[in-house]
């Protein structure tokens, strides 16, 4: 079973690491993730490189948060300093030079995915910024938007190992054509799909599937595959069982889909924001319980005024199955000043808006 390593930092990229795994598990792969890690530098690179030696290849995520790092202290002179994530990668670079075979496949977050929200200082930001420049150039590293379109991204890794592994195996399946000495002496030697092409002969290659012609049935079953999108025909490009013209022609049309914009609407990403309101009111109950009650009606009202200013582009609207603003509990003290009561409230609030989402739909089309 094909084995890839995982790697990407936990704090921002939690849902990428999970629909990669997904992704993989999908195509029955075997996963391997690195969650815990030990101060030092050098036991734990030690332990890091050999868990990825072990594995097939890498998937790599980078997004725009630099994440854990061994204890700069124990950094030997002239070392770079690098995350454990960031590590992953150049370890991995470290053994494809020394393994043929050994893959590495590296996707970078674009601007509007949805990550989540990890505050860091500037210096570890910087230092996250020139891993991802290091990756910007490299042809084979491919930005993702969203999760679903991570999920897409890594199944195809299967269809690479797949083709590779075929050309591994080309002389064999060369081969197979010998099933076509039966009409040797017939075609007068060298039976081919050339051969094939020849008045009379056509229809017996297609009856009986000589030559790398398919037969009706399998035309019949490759239409039933692309019938069913990309997924369809993805399926149907890793099958050893079908003729070779039909399994290219479907590894085409997955690697060259027709691809268009699709906008959808999401939940824009929680952000806590601090709200703080000092009132003095005379609320009808007169107790301080209606004062509490009048505090937070007012910081939710203040709360949702604040929330309707993205409103006014057209990346925003109103949600329909929830409130646009929402308060976390917080602190609310209340004293009475005469007939009235000064309350002080300190919360979070938290705007729930619908964010408009540009994802690409993929369609699939090819005929036998």
């Amino acid at each position: 079973m094909t084995k890839l390593f995982i790697s990407a930092t936990t704090a921002d990229l939690a849902s990428a690491r999970a629909c990669a795994k997904r992704g993989l598990e999908t195509v029955n792969y075997e996963v391997v993730e690195q969650n815990t890690f030990e101060t030092d530098y050098g036991t734990m690179l030690e332990r890091l490189e050999r868990k990825i030696a072990a594995c097939d290849g890498i998937v790599h995520i980078a997004g725009y948060v630099y994440g854990a790092e061994p204890d700069p202290s124990t950094l030997p002179p002239g070392a770079p300093r690098r995350s454990y994530t960031q590590w992953e990668y150049h370890l991995a670079k470290k053994i494809q030079s020394k393994r043929k075979g050994f893959k590495i496949y590296a996707f970078l977050t674009a601007d509007e995915y949805p990550a989540t929200a990890s505050a860091e200082p500037q210096e570890l930001r910087n230092l996250q910024l020139e891993h991802r420049a290091l990756l910007s150039p490299i042809k084979s590293s491919k930005r993702i938007v969203s999760d679903a379109e991570l999920e897409e991204k890594v199944k195809e890794i299967q269809l690479a190992f797949e083709r590779e592994r075929r050309l591994r195996r080309l002389l064999q399946t060369a081969l197979a054509l010998l099933v076509g000495a039966i009409v040797v002496i017939a075609l007068g030697g060298g039976f081919s799909q050339h051969a094939c092409q020849a008045p009379g002969v056509h229809s017996l290659c297609k009856h009986y599937g000589w030559g790398g012609v398919p037969t009706l049935a399998q035309e019949a079953e490759f239409r039933d595959a692309a019938a069913r999108g990309c997924e369809g025909l993805r399926l149907y490009a890793l099958r050893e069982d079908v003729p070779l013209v039909l399994r290219d022609k479907a590894e085409r049309a997955v690697q060259n889909p027709q691809v268009r914009q699709v906008d959808t609407w999401v939940q824009q990403p929680e952000v806590p924001m601090p709200i703080t309101l000092d009132l003095l009111q005379a609320p009808p109950a007169g107790d301080e319980a209606a004062a509490v009650a009048a505090s937070r009606a007012a910081v939710m009202a203040d709360a949702e005024q604040r929330c309707r200013a993205p409103l006014a582009t057209s990346l925003y609207r109103l949600p329909e199955s929830r409130p646009l603003a929402r308060l976390e509990v917080g602190t609310t003290q209340c004293e009475r000043a005469g007939t009235q009561w000064r309350c002080a409230l300190q919360t979070n609030y938290v705007c729930q808006a619908d964010v408009k989402s540009n994802n690409e739909e993929k369609t699939c089309h090819a005929a036998p």
